[in-house]
């Protein structure tokens, strides 16, 4: 699942977006105590995230699964990809 378009997609918003909002949560200057506890929590999440991000990216991006075999390929498209392009895509059956 995690060499869908989608899933990749999402990854590289991540980690497009993230930095920026790490940095300006760090350039931010709490009122109060708490808010920098949270501001702290906040920026350590989104910094995790951001590392799983690239760490998926490394093994999920599209240059791994070029080094996917032919056979492995296969494999995942048979089992993963969906038929978007067929007009009856989003369509319940009925009658059956």
């Amino acid at each position: 699942m995690q060499f869908s378009d989608r899933y990749v997609t999402n990854l590289q918003k991540q980690i497009d977006e993230l930095p920026a909002e790490i940095r300006a949560l760090t350039e931010a200057s709490p009122s109060s105590e708490e808010t920098t506890k949270k501001n702290k929590a906040a920026i350590q999440k989104k910094q995790e995230v951001l590392d799983k991000a690239i760490g998926d990216m490394a093994k999920w991006g599209k240059e791994s699964y070029a080094k996917l075999s032919g056979k492995q390929k296969d494999l995942f498209h048979r089992a993963f990809v969906i038929n978007t392009n067929d007009p009856q895509f989003r369509k319940l059956a009925t009658g059956l």
